[in-house]
């Protein structure tokens, strides 16, 4: 298989999978505050690290309001696998070094960076909700290495779309010598 058809072939596929994430995304992160602790999949994703799952779920004010809280950094998830894969449906129909997809690696590190944002703020905000009300409220900050993980993911998509934009001037000049 030469290269063009492996890129194609590999990009429809991973499209196919954001598309699927897509659509687990609100499910997933639902579940943690619909069902008992004992029934999820894994740990709670967003502000997970304190969290009491002996007495959980916490009462229905609280688990909306954690829901809403959980649910910005996942829009921002979200916008990232939206972008992601409108870049792979371009890779998959040849189109590499244009204005679109330099705009599209933009997006995603902007999403990309919201989300380190949003997650550190969400985690802080879930703490103050979860613990309100109860003998011991506080607050909490933290920096973590799953924020730093995402902070440097987002710093390397700023990248490549400094790359892809050089790649997508070479190629207007390239096309200039035909």
């Amino acid at each position: 298989m030469n290269d063009l058809k492996r890129i194609v072939k590999v990009s429809n596929t991973l499209a196919w999978l954001c598309r699927l994430m897509l659509i687990a995304l609100p499910f997933y992160l639902a579940h943690h505050w619909l069902l008992p602790a004992s029934e999820w999949i894994d740990t709670m994703p967003i502000g997970g690290r304190d969290l009491d799952t002996a007495n959980w779920p916490p009462s229905a004010g609280k688990q909306i309001l954690g829901l809403l809280i959980t649910f910005v950094p996942g829009g921002f998830i979200a916008l990232v696998l939206y972008r992601l894969r409108q870049l792979l449906l371009n890779y998959a129909a040849g189109q590499f070094f244009t204005a679109e997809n330099v705009g599209l690696y933009s997006r995603v590190a902007g999403a990309a960076m919201g989300f380190v944002i949003t997650l550190f703020l969400a985690e802080s905000a879930l703490i103050v909700v979860l613990s309100y009300g109860t003998p011991n409220p506080y607050i909490s900050l933290s920096f973590t290495h799953t924020h730093a993980v995402a902070l440097f993911a987002a710093l390397v998509f700023r990248l490549v779309t400094g790359i892809m934009a050089v790649g997508h001037r070479l190629e207007l000049e390239n096309q200039g010598f035909v």
